[in-house]
């Protein structure tokens, strides 16, 4: 927070979870022990953390008179606390979604894969220590040496620089604190997000895919798979509201910062999610075809081979019964052929509402940008 658009501020997490959904749900790693374990819902426990930050920074911010309450600050102010709170329910929201997708639409068969295994080796992945680590530290620690860099460089806005009281000092403690708060939130939702790519790159490989029950005449297009799109649909929106409000909260659209090229980064991590999420349920469901093309294309080259035995044959009338039931044969399995070779070249993994609702997540944070040029104008320039 700032007198104007000065600079980009991350922002941290709290230790709570959530989940009238959760009810009831076994909680197989610690990471949904610590995210989705409430008394409270997550939709109201995450609209009490935000309010109640929102009301701090209004309590704290009036006592410091530095602090101008203008509609950039005011907006950053919301932002920030927003942000906590949605980020809380976003986690909670994407684990539970994960965990309905991958039980309920990919349905294993008889083979290497038992019902439930798609859904434990996300789970399992989703709560590894060491990997969570090698994803939260980073974000952690390079956060923190921006905040070093910044303040050695003098970017670092203290309100207890410019006015020393308590109520400053204060301040700018849960201002740092909120930061450290979202960026271990957002990297919590990052790990969550690459685990699901994990998974379904796994699906996709030949072991897996072939292992799975598809209905390729299934009315979504998509064999059975539309829960999964669906998933990576919702938890893409979320992630990109989350991206919007960290550009509400600290992006300053005239003076690009270390967080900006960031944050840029982290909006470009959205695009390779979506790219390969999709296309790994294309790789499945292709793949699935190919396999049943793959054996038409066996039946149709034995039948075949007879067909031109039999003719061979000097005594044809004997044998024109069975030239006629297999040239039958021959004409099923090349009709057929082509149907799926038809589904095969249809089956892009999205279809047109897919491509709006991606396009809409992805012109968020765009708009949030606009947003802020314009309180930016308003406060450079008041009417």
């Amino acid at each position: 927070m700032r007198d104007i658009p000065y600079k980009f501020l991350w922002i941290p997490h709290l230790k709570a979870n959530s989940g009238s959904e959760m009810t009831g749900r076994e909680y197989e790693n610690w990471i949904e022990r610590i995210f989705c374990r409430s008394s409270l819902s997550y939709p109201v426990l995450s609209v009490s953390v935000s309010g109640a930050l929102a009301i701090i920074f209004l309590i704290l911010s009036v006592n410091v008179k530095w602090f101008p309450l203008n509609p950039w600050t005011l907006t950053e102010l919301f932002s920030m606390s927003i942000l906590v709170g949605f980020q809380i329910f976003g986690i909670n929201y994407i684990l539970s979604r994960a965990e309905h997708a991958f039980s309920k639409v990919v349905v294993a068969s008889q083979n290497s894969c038992d019902p439930g295994h798609i859904r434990s080796t996300f789970k399992e992945g989703v709560g590894s220590a060491k990997g969570y680590l090698m994803t939260v530290v980073p974000f952690m620690a390079l956060f923190i040496l921006i905040k070093g860099v910044e303040l050695l460089q003098g970017l670092t806005h203290l309100f207890y620089l410019q006015e020393p009281t308590i109520w400053s000092a204060i301040l700018d403690f849960v201002n740092q604190a909120v930061s450290f708060i979202n960026i271990f939130l957002l990297a919590t939702m990052v790990w969550i997000l690459l685990n699901t790519v994990r998974t379904l790159m796994t699906l996709s490989n030949t072991e897996y895919r072939r292992s799975l029950a598809l209905d390729i005449l299934c009315i979504d297009r998509l064999g059975g798979l539309q829960q999964l799109r669906n998933y990576i649909v919702t938890s893409h929106v979320t992630y990109s509201i989350v991206i919007a409000f960290l550009v509400l909260s600290y992006v300053n659209p005239f003076s690009i910062l270390y967080e900006t090229y960031i944050l840029l980064a982290l909006y470009a991590l959205s695009f390779y999610y979506v790219i390969s999420s999709i296309g790994s349920i294309r790789k499945i469901l292709r793949g699935h075809l190919e396999d049943q093309i793959e054996r038409i294309n066996e039946k149709y080259g034995r039948q075949h081979r007879k067909l031109l035995d039999l003719i061979s044959e000097e005594n044809e009338s004997d044998i024109e019964h069975e030239i006629t039931r297999i040239k039958i044969s021959l004409d099923t399995l090349y009709t057929e052929r082509e149907r799926l070779l038809s589904l095969y070249y249809q089956s892009k993994g999205y279809n047109p509402k897919t491509v709006v609702q991606f396009i809409s997540s992805f012109i968020l944070p765009i708009i949030a940008i606009f947003e802020k040029i314009y309180l930016a104008v308003d406060v450079l320039f008041p009417k």
